[in-house]
């Protein structure tokens, strides 16, 4: 039964509601119930207004309708026995809200009621979606129409490597600031409903790892077609980019290598006469000269061509890899003692940190080695002085990882996406085939080379090489 200051079609539509309602005035008497709360308790509303204490349907709780009506702040969710009229106490979750006017005066009230089977029920079905997005390969965000993230599957967990905890009731752009081209898409999608389908952006995982990802945007509407927010589904395709990006790698290399196979011994033919010219030349004056410096200039200079002919000469056709098996932890003992002096110069903080296990690996050592001192001698430059280069080994499952961290200045995106072209370069006197050397190397030994990078956030380069099968 209903007070009489009830619109009917207010009444109706409240007691369409699935939850018990219960609204009091601001002295604690109850003016409405709904259906709901009467099927809940047992009471009508002109039995429950016979109750002389409040605490006849608040039961214990009335501390917490108090507080509501004086500090004008709802509380919700909390549980309680609700007394029914067959004597016993039904446990209840409640939520009470103010009830304002249109002057924003408090007029009182508004007390919602779940019993705890329907909540149980409730439970069971939101945990059996839940299941569902679990089971899904594609991490799924959803977000409510102020683009705060409420649901965060098990794949976006496994991909970003947030749980959900960390991310629930955050605005999407406070913990994923994508690019304003993709963040712009996702707000449309909300602000107009426009969906948009494989979105390529990228994301840093918890380890500030750098994933590539296809974003496919959805409008989520109720059964009345009003929309309640934003379902993101999102694939990694981390790996494939990697892959395509080798691909075009090696297509580069196998261009520049025709072009130094063709080229280099034909430089090299006429370097050496040259050089042979002027030693003889250099044989003609005293040693105290003055054209003995000249000579002793352009000697160093045809030696520092021949060096770069040499690099070359890797890309078109490496030396063949003189293969054996050797722990990659004893080839980084050696890398200390060649790499520590020279830290000690700069005063470089040099941390490397072994594995606690033997790390295998069928490789030609040297190579290996002039790999790693190219990656440390670029990071003693990236940082300048008074930096730090952390280097350690992971193994997984059948390869091994170095990794080469740096806390120097970063690199730009632009000049990242570049770093293993050949002959590109940002210092005045280098040749810029250090690198693509060095990813040759790794990739004739069937590995490779990545590099995660951050302007103002360091450099880390890794290293990764195939386990010896006998391992």
């Amino acid at each position: 039964m209903k007070a009489n200051n009830w619109d009917p079609l207010h009444e109706r539509i409240l007691d369409s509601i699935p939850v018990g309602i219960i609204v009091y005035d601001c002295a604690g008497n109850v003016t409405y119930v709904n259906k709901m709360a009467e099927a809940i308790t047992g009471y009508n509303l002109q039995e429950i207004q016979l109750f002389q204490k409040i605490n006849h349907v608040l039961d214990g709780d009335q501390e917490i309708f108090w507080k509501t009506l004086q500090s004008g702040q709802p509380f919700f969710g909390f549980e309680y026995y609700c007394p029914a009229k067959d004597g016993t106490e039904i446990p209840v979750v409640t939520s009470t809200t103010p009830l304002f006017d249109d002057a924003n005066r408090q007029i009182g009230i508004v007390a919602a009621l779940i019993a705890h089977s329907e909540m149980g029920r409730l439970r069971a079905v939101e945990e059996h979606a839940s299941l569902i997005l679990d089971h899904i390969s594609d991490g799924v965000i959803t977000l409510n129409r102020e683009g705060v993230i409420t649901g965060f599957n098990r794949a976006a967990e496994d991909i970003t490597g947030l749980n959900r905890e960390e991310v629930k009731n955050r605005k999407l752009q406070q913990v994923f600031p994508f690019e304003p081209a993709v963040l712009d898409k996702v707000l449309e999608t909300l602000r107009i409903g426009r969906e948009y389908k494989d979105i390529k952006a990228q994301l840093q995982d918890k380890q500030r790892r750098t994933r590539y990802i296809l974003v496919t945007t959805r409008v989520l509407r109720n059964r009345t077609d009003n929309v309640m927010g934003v379902m993101l589904t999102f694939r990694d395709i981390t790996m494939q980019e990697l892959l395509e990006e080798q691909v075009r790698q090696s297509e580069k290399l196998a261009v520049i290598g025709e072009l130094a196979a063709g080229t280099a011994h034909e430089i090299r033919n006429p370097l050496t006469s040259v050089k042979g010219f002027i030693q003889l030349l250099d044989r003609k004056y005293q040693e105290d000269a003055p054209e003995k410096e000249y000579f002793r200039i352009i000697l160093s200079e045809l030696n520092r061509v021949n060096d770069i002919i040499r690099e070359f000469l890797l890309l078109s056709k490496p030396t063949d890899p003189n293969l054996r098996l050797i722990d990659i932890n004893s080839v980084l003992e050696d890398i200390r003692t060649l790499m520590s002096s020279d830290a000690l110069l700069r005063n470089i903080e040099l941390n490397i940190r072994l594995s606690d296990v033997p790390v295998v690996c069928e490789v030609d050592v040297e190579q290996i080695k002039q790999v790693f001192i190219n990656l440390i001698r670029n990071a003693f430059e990236a940082i300048g002085f008074n930096g730090k280069l952390s280097i350690g080994i992971r193994v997984m499952q059948d390869e091994c990882e170095v990794h080469f961290t740096d806390n120097g200045p970063g690199i730009r995106k632009e000049v990242l996406a570049r770093i293993f072209e050949p002959f590109f370069t940002t210092k005045e006197e280098g040749t810029g085939l250090g690198l693509t050397v060095s990813y040759r190397i790794i990739q004739n030994h069937g590995g490779t080379i990545l590099v995660e990078s951050e302007e103002g956030q360091g450099t880390t380069f890794r290293v990764r090489l195939p386990l010896a099968k006998t391992q």
